[in-house]
């Protein structure tokens, strides 16, 4: 049974998480248009250079799960940033970032 691309996406940022998630992750967002992968990571503080590493390797997993042609596009975002569109599917937000938020 083949997933739609939209749930295929959902589970593989999901999975791309595990073991990934620091106390600076505030919340991720992520949309899919035609061929094209966008994952929004929200921090609460400045990323530190090992942190960048690791979760910019995660967007190789997450495109290896579609097939040939599509891209991925990580961005890193502080949380007062944040912002999301009806097209993006809201994966991961902590309590503390829903309150920044609204």
């Amino acid at each position: 049974m083949e997933l739609p691309d939209i749930l295929l996406l959902k589970l593989s940022v999901q999975r791309g998480m595990l073991g990934r998630v620091t106390g600076n992750l505030a919340a991720v967002c992520a949309s899919l248009s035609e061929r094209s992968i966008i994952v929004k990571m929200y921090f609460f503080n400045d990323m530190a250079e090992d942190e960048y590493d690791d979760l910019d390797s995660m967007g190789g997993e997450i495109l290896a799960d579609f097939a040939e042609g599509y891209t991925i596009d990580m961005q890193f975002e502080p949380i007062g940033k944040f912002s999301q569109s009806s097209a993006e599917a809201l994966l991961f937000m902590r309590g503390e970032a829903e309150k920044i938020v609204g």
